[in-house]
């Protein structure tokens, strides 16, 4: 499972064992959280940014960044 808090974007499994911390923000605004063909897409309005973590990829995060028309 996966939860967005009001600092952190953490996993765990359903049992709640093995918790990892994927992203900590100071000031986050976390508009959505989308899991799509094993990646987790993050949305963030402040950073204007979409956060992007792939299953398998030893928990790092890759960035993208949000483009606003």
């Amino acid at each position: 499972m996966y939860w967005a808090s009001q600092s952190a974007v953490e996993m765990a499994f359903l049992n709640g064992t093995g918790r990892v911390t994927l992203l900590i923000e100071t000031t986050p605004s976390y508009t959505g959280i989308t899991l799509y063909k094993d990646c987790l897409y993050i949305s963030d309005k402040t950073v204007r940014y979409i956060f992007l973590h792939c299953l398998g990829n030893n928990h790092n995060l890759k960035t993208m960044t949000l483009v606003v028309v």
